[in-house]
């Protein structure tokens, strides 16, 4: 493959090709705590953080309010019947929540590596076309729902494109994709820092070729 010359105008054509969201549309955007059951399936959104929790389907229904509207009393008991995701005893309960979270994005074949020493949260394999997430990533240590809903989305931007991944260029328009996601907003602070400092390394050094 021909490496394409990089250049600021490269550079700011990619940005145009990105949707950037006003400041009215960042403000409205808002989370909610997701619950999921130990098999890895969604029950339910609400509050108004974006913390992923875990808990016994019949424990859950046994707590809902028949009126569906969850108190304060109830929210905390809710907490004290469920578990984050990075809490989780079972490896395979976080792996079922991380596929159901995939399979929102047509990801029906997400494989899992456990490496603590990769700073890597996810990775896109070519040879296979598998994605790839990093169970002891800081990702799944924030518990943060948007974090590893965006992870996926920078490994299939890897996967969709036709440009050749390897390069910075690809790893660029990836980390641009996600910044500029309608749901970069619900992110973590710490998610939000890494992604900005990794587009400012890219761009600094493609824009110096």
């Amino acid at each position: 493959m021909k490496k394409e010359k990089i250049t600021r105008a490269t550079l700011d054509e990619l940005e145009k090709t990105m949707p950037v969201l006003s400041e009215n549309e960042q403000r409205n955007c808002t989370g909610g705590y997701r619950y999921y059951d130990e098999s890895g399936m969604f029950i339910e959104k609400i509050g108004d953080e974006n913390e992923i929790r875990i808990i016994n389907r019949t424990n859950y229904n046994n707590i809902k309010p028949e009126s569906g509207n969850f108190g304060i009393r109830d929210m905390e008991i809710l907490e004290s019947f469920s578990t984050s995701l990075s809490s989780a005893c079972s490896l395979n309960v976080k792996e079922a929540v991380i596929r159901s979270i995939a399979m929102e994005l047509s990801v029906n074949d997400i494989q899992f590596f456990y490496d603590s020493s990769n700073t890597a949260a996810g990775r896109f394999n070519t040879l296979t076309g598998e994605i790839s997430i990093n169970m002891e990533s800081s990702v799944i240590g924030n518990n943060n729902y948007y974090d590893i809903y965006l992870t996926i989305v920078h490994e299939k931007q890897h996967k969709d494109t036709t440009i050749d991944m390897r390069t910075d260029y690809s790893e660029l328009q990836a980390y641009l994709t996600v910044r500029n996601h309608i749901y970069f907003c619900n992110c973590s602070e710490n998610y939000k820092s890494s992604i900005e400092k990794q587009i400012g390394i890219l761009g600094g050094k493609l824009n110096n070729h």
